[in-house]
């Protein structure tokens, strides 16, 4: 049998350890039945007791489904071949981040109130910000409701002025005279950070 050191339990004693015999060591409990389980099917007995239910699983596909197929109709995904954003969303959220910056702290409660004001200023415009003016008991004079109509009419014409061909094909020849000089500097200077330069 093995002996084990077993060390004095309080400081300053004389006796620095004593030994035992194995034997005389306190014998471990007994496994109980999950336990016991546990040990013979190499599976936790807490998996075991976990029990899933297949009908929710299928609620769930079938109201993830439809979302799924629209998502990934061959139309939408013909879009992104050409790596377009969908500028809608990006205009969201700087209409988010114009009304709570990020670079200023902000909590959750102001988050939230900027993201349903820049849901109301998107889809309606302005004129909503006076709605919730008007709900807040607040006077609203000729002055802002002016403002909000002339506003909301010059979003409306700057819109649709990028819409037009021209708008998109000046935008484009912008976009490739920058990559033109890019490709001129990194010619000239040499490719100065990116994967594996410093390899």
């Amino acid at each position: 049998m093995s002996e084990k050191k077993v060390y004095a339990s309080h400081k300053g004693s004389k006796i620095s350890y004593q030994t035992r015999r194995r034997s005389n060591v306190k014998k471990r409990r007994p496994l109980n039945r999950y336990e016991a389980e546990e040990d013979s099917a190499g599976v936790s007995a807490s998996a075991k007791k976990l029990k899933v239910d297949t009908d929710d699983i299928d609620i769930q596909s079938e109201a993830i489904r439809p979302i799924y197929e629209d998502l990934s109709r061959n139309e939408l995904l013909n879009r992104c071949l050409g790596g377009y954003t969908q500028n809608s969303n990006e205009s969201f959220n700087s209409t988010v981040w114009h009304l709570a910056p990020k670079n200023y702290s902000s909590g959750k409660k102001i988050l939230q109130i900027a993201s349903d004001i820049a849901v109301c200023n998107f889809n309606d415009g302005l004129i909503n910000v006076l709605r919730i003016m008007k709900a807040m008991d607040m006077n609203i004079g000729p002055q802002s409701y002016n403002f909000c109509l002339e506003a909301d009419a010059t979003r409306i014409q700057r819109a649709e002025r990028s819409l037009t061909d021209a708008a998109k094909e000046a935008r484009s020849g912008i976009k490739a005279s920058r990559k033109e000089k890019e490709e001129e500097f990194s010619n000239l200077e040499g490719q100065l950070y990116g994967a594996g330069i410093a390899d």
